[in-house]
């Protein structure tokens, strides 16, 4: 077989490729879409559940929301300021009524010290009181897989006694028992539904304490007691587990771990549920029980035909009503949705039919794009005029049926907010990214070119492509049982960012630049962030509006869908002072200054990264010997600065900057994971980062 016939093989086999999935063929004019989205779309159908947050540099936009602004100050403090700071750890319980109002609260406090009455007052003179050990807080990262345990906290404590964890106490506000950090909920429904009981909320904040009274050697300035005061954060607990060590002289070790809050409340509401009447929903959960009860008599043995028709019977109507739940729920769901229809047709090249099938004008010019995407639009009612008038002969036409993603979501939040498991004080919002072109400097360096903005909102979802999706992921999944509202939203926005993935790009352009990832993450406000578009965070969203304590009241928690597409992105001056302002700091290890305190490098074993870096040069002309990519662990002072998803920059004073870029040792890291310990009055911070672009 000749090149030429070989080539127009290949040519022809990724044509039927494309042309077998819709979502690739909008892929390939993705532009026109998103450009129909902003200019006509959102402002006829804008977001009425959620927040769409766009803007370009989403960078800044990330680093804004997840960060602390103003954070320099610490990053390059000197080492006798730093060495002079206390950790402070605070834990406050909230009690909810069923509408999320606080009925009351309470600081939990600790003993700082024992005196000599304590002591002497108690049995066996083993003194009275308790003690926090330590703190751990990791932040696992902002993996769309494990977004549902975003932090993980683990609290060491000591009592003397077992009457320590049930005497009340009484703070300014109201009392509180230390057993109740560990409480269970009453039942099921307690545990699930904030209407069937007052909830109880504990919310724990790390930092440290201002320095108050400084030591006038120290000559700390007011940008810098500002930065410690202000470099706190709070996380509100959800019991994981617990363990409880009694001692032989009566004292008590206890270790307790807690993941977020939303995994447990917010994000289990099942989608099924919210199609069914409250009357479906009481049968449902009997059927269940009903089902539950006769599978438990199987553990004693095999189960009769007598028990074995119940259990079917049982089966059958549980799986008829979730049938009924998730018809209703997607014809809620569908019912406002607007659906456009747009026409593709075959373009025409000197070599014979162009494989790629994209909008052009109605008539004429085919080979050329549309200049926007109302020109191929369809209106619904002159579709079998459209099809009586197609010609066989012509290149090969076909006809999309789409929605954008924005008006799907809207519809899922609204049913969801309607439900009783839906926490007052949780909102959604969905950022956006950066997507184009990838192209090579002189110097090696890939750098983004002709890069647009896609606001997740706005991303083309085919009809057929979602039809099938439902179908595999809901209808031939064994009748799944349950469909929790987070796993149902990541699922539908990997979904749609199929457009955009490595496969999609090589079929439509034959190669593979950067693709982006999929992310989620949390963050507090101290007020509700208003629904609809914002295209500038930093005003909509002031700083201050960010920082937050226990002291602040009505806290809103916002879980943030977003793209990371880093080689894409601009934002990255190489300067410290820009970079800062834009919610990038500088680690730099070998300082006499700084909270940096080391820096320990280690290979990424990606897969299939090497070959691909081997077969595109490494990192750069100088060194092409090195494929790999690196991984920066940094040790740093303890702080409440990072979260993941934040990027910093980067570097050393032991090394020369342009040699260690040239390694992937220096540069710009992304922060995977956060590590934070207090333990016997000292504070560390322990970051996991990878190496993303070089400073240039």
């Amino acid at each position: 077989m000749s090149k030429k016939n070989k080539k127009q093989e290949q040519k022809d086999q990724r044509a039927k490729e494309i042309n077998s999935n819709e979502q690739y063929v909008i892929a390939h004019s993705m532009r026109f879409y998103i450009d129909y989205y902003n200019s006509v779309h959102k402002g006829a159908y804008p977001p009425k559940n959620y927040t769409s947050i766009v803007g370009n540099n989403v960078q800044r936009t990330r680093s804004h929301l997840f960060g602390m602004q103003g954070m320099e100050q610490f990053m390059n403090m000197d080492n006798a300021k730093l060495s002079s700071l206390v950790p402070r750890v605070r834990l406050l319980q909230e009690i909810r009524n069923a509408q999320g109002a606080t009925v009351s609260s309470a600081e939990i406090a600790f003993d700082d010290f024992q005196s000599p009455s304590s002591i002497t007052s108690s049995r066996r003179m083993r003194g009275s009181g308790s003690g926090l050990k330590s703190v751990s807080i990791d932040m696992e990262g902002d993996n769309i897989a494990t977004s549902d345990r975003m932090y993980k906290v683990k609290l060491s404590l000591y009592f003397s006694s077992l009457d320590e964890l049930f005497k009340k106490r009484m703070s300014p506000n109201g009392h509180y028992q230390y057993v109740d950090m560990f409480k269970l909920p009453k039942g099921p429904a307690d545990a699930e539904l904030p209407d069937a009981a007052k909830i109880r909320l504990l919310r724990l904040e790390y930092g440290y304490y201002p320095p108050s009274n400084p030591d006038p050697t120290l000559s700390w300035t007011d940008s810098e007691k500002t930065a410690i005061r202000e470099a706190k954060r709070v996380l509100t607990l959800n019991l994981y587990k617990h363990s409880l060590d009694y001692n032989e002289n009566g004292s008590i070790n206890l270790s307790l771990e807690y993941h977020g809050y939303t995994e447990r409340r917010a994000m289990k509401i099942d989608v099924f549920d919210l199609g069914l009447t409250p009357a479906q929903r009481k049968k449902l959960a009997t059927a269940r029980a009903n089902s539950k009860k006769i599978t438990k008599k199987g553990s004693k043995g095999p189960l009769g035909p007598k028990n074995k028709k119940l259990l079917e019977e049982e089966d059958k109507k549980a799986a008829s009503l979730r049938k009924k739940g998730y018809q209703a729920f997607m014809d809620s769901v569908l019912e406002n949705q607007k659906v456009y229809i747009v026409r593709h047709v075959a373009g025409s090249s000197k070599g014979g039919s162009t494989p790629i099938l994209f909008p052009a004008p109605p008539s004429g010019g085919r080979t050329r794009f549309i200049k926007t995407l109302d020109k191929a639009l369809v209106e619904p009612k002159d579709i079998p005029k459209w099809y009586s008038l197609k010609k066989t002969d012509g290149p090969p036409e076909s006809l999309i049926q789409f929605f954008y993603l924005g008006d799907l979501l809207d519809n899922i939040i609204g049913i969801a907010k309607e439900d009783p498991g839906m926490v007052s004080g949780f909102e959604f919002s969905f950022g956006s990214f950066l997507y184009g072109s990838l192209s090579a400097t002189g110097s090696g360096k890939t750098v983004s070119k002709n890069a647009m903005e896609v606001p997740i909102s706005g991303i083309p979802i085919s009809q057929e492509g979602f039809a099938d999706w439902f179908k595999e992921n809901v209808l031939e999944k064994g009748e799944r049982i349950a469909y929790s509202l987070l796993d149902f939203l990541t699922d539908v926005v990997k979904m749609a960012m199929v457009s955009f993935s490595h496969e999609a790009k090589a079929n439509t352009q034959g190669h593979a630049p950067s693709s982006p990832s999929l992310r989620a993450q949390s963050f507090n406000t101290s007020s509700a962030i208003p629904k609809g578009e914002i295209a500038n965070v930093w005003s909509t969203v002031a700083a201050s509006q960010l920082k937050n304590g226990l002291e602040t009241k009505g806290l809103t928690e916002n879980f943030f869908f977003y793209g990371v597409n880093l080689l894409a992105e601009p934002g990255y001056s190489s300067n410290p002072v820009t970079d800062a302002a834009n919610g990038i700091y500088w680690l730099v290890a070998a300082s006499e200054k700084g909270a940096t305190k080391k820096v320990k490098y280690t290979k990424n074993d990606v897969k299939h990264l090497t070959e691909a870096r081997m077969t595109s040069g490494g990192f750069s002309e100088k060194k092409r010997i090195l494929w790999s990519l690196y991984k920066a662990n940094v040790d740093m002072v303890g702080n409440a600065i990072f979260k993941p998803g934040m990027v910093v920059f980067i570097t050393s004073n032991v090394f020369n900057q342009q040699d260690a870029e040239d390694l992937g040792l220096a540069g710009y890291f992304m922060v995977l994971k956060v590590r934070n310990t207090i333990e016997g009055g000292r504070f560390k911070t322990e970051l996991e980062t990878v190496w993303t672009k070089p400073s240039k």
